[in-house]
């Protein structure tokens, strides 16, 4: 600078201030004397400049308010954008939130700050380590907040809420086995349904129970009704309660438990359980109910018993062998050989002779009844009854 002589100032000039759109800070133009030349130096030698930032601090939010993607992509970056440069580094603070679980279950992202430094115009929140499970579950969110920034001021899109999309499969379910069995003394048994893998959500499967067995408290207690498998488990039980341990024989009796309507899984092929009852009873004792019996040939028919000594649950029959002293054929009696029927749940059956009356005066006649070759039973003690036919007519006369 020069001072003219006879002059006592001068004038440094700025030729130009440059009005910039950039969020600044204040800035300063320090000018310093030195050298003088014809004078000497006083006390201010300098003089600062201050250059006042007029521009408003940018905007700063998501790019988007919302994304997704699968869980077998193992991160995701989430874009935040200010509305212009800054001449300054901003901050902004983000919480992390949603339904998905961080610290490595589900994703690895804490809590913590942005910065996007000075001239750029966004940085990145990255979601690290999407793990890419086997259970099937529900499409789970990462909601990340945007909160307290620095040299900025928030935008409306301060919330991101990223969506993990589940890929995987429904569970099958079934039965572990598809039939079991237990003698009746066993009070309660339990009927495994499997799933073949854990899921996180909650699964129900129908079941229809039908078979041979009586229900409602007869043989057992199980009704029509539906399983629930709790999320992260993989089995449930049905129980059939209060399996009756009755006296009576009977033939192994089924419950059989039918899957169906599943929900949040798929049915197996296994769906279909029989369970069978074994029955612990003996057979009955098959016998006469007495030895012997005796009635006047003017009766015309008799009826001979044959126990049992339980009811039984199956229809037991026995083979039976006529002989004695009287004839068959329709001469005495019309009784042959044959195989007598007592039905299930019944306790006893009967023999029928048909007896003739003759005019025949004759001695009294047997008819000899032997039991055999029992099916469901066993033979008693009492297997022959002997019948006696007793003469009616008086002896003839006798003369010339």
């Amino acid at each position: 600078m020069t001072i003219i002589a006879g002059a006592k100032t001068g004038t440094i000039t700025i030729v130009e201030i440059i009005d910039d759109t950039l969020n600044e800070s204040d800035e300063t133009i320090i000018i310093t004397l030195s050298n003088p030349k014809n004078a000497t130096l006083g006390s201010n030698v300098v003089h600062t400049v201050t250059i006042t930032d007029d521009d408003s601090a940018p905007i700063i939010d998501f790019n988007l308010t919302s994304s997704s993607g699968d869980e077998a992509s193992s991160s995701k970056s989430i874009i935040v954008d200010l509305s212009s440069a800054s001449g300054q580094d901003v901050t902004v603070d983000y919480t992390v939130t949603g339904s998905a679980t961080g610290s490595g279950t589900d994703f690895t992202l804490a809590n913590g700050t942005l910065t996007i430094s000075a001239g750029e115009t966004s940085g990145t929140i990255a979601i690290d380590n999407i793990v890419d499970d086997s259970l099937d579950e529900e499409n789970e969110t990462i909601i990340v907040t945007l909160s307290s920034p620095s040299n900025a001021t928030l935008g409306n899109d301060n919330v991101h809420t990223y969506t993990i999309n589940d890929n995987d499969d429904a569970p099958t379910i079934d039965f572990n086995v598809t039939n079991s069995s237990g003698v009746e003394s066993v009070s309660s048994a339990g009927l495994t349904v499997d799933l073949s893998g854990a899921s996180s959500k909650n699964i129900t499967v129908d079941y229809v129970v039908t078979g041979s067995a009586i229900g409602s408290g007869t043989d057992y207690t199980l009704a029509n009704g539906t399983l629930t498998i709790n999320a992260g488990e993989t089995s449930g039980t049905i129980t059939i309660d209060n399996i009756v341990d009755d006296s009576l024989y009977e033939p192994n009796e089924t419950i059989i438990v039918t899957l169906s309507n599943p929900s949040n899984a798929t049915l197996g092929s296994e769906n279909v359980h029989t369970y069978t009852i074994t029955d612990n009873d003996s057979k009955p004792v098959v016998a006469f109910d007495v030895k012997s019996s005796n009635g006047a040939e003017s009766v015309s028919s008799k009826t001979i018993t044959v126990g049992l000594s339980s009811v039984s649950g199956k229809n037991v029959t026995v083979d039976y062998e006529v002989s004695g002293t009287a004839t068959g054929s329709g001469t005495d009696h019309n009784l042959s050989n044959g195989t007598l029927t007592i039905n299930a749940g019944s306790t006893s059956g009967i023999i029928t002779i048909d007896i003739v009356d003759d005019s025949l005066d004759e001695i009294d006649e047997t008819i000899i009844l032997t039991l055999s070759n029992p099916s469901e039973a066993t033979l008693g003690s009492n297997i022959i009854h002997t019948y006696t036919i007793n003469d009616n007519e008086e002896a003839p006369g006798i003369g010339f």
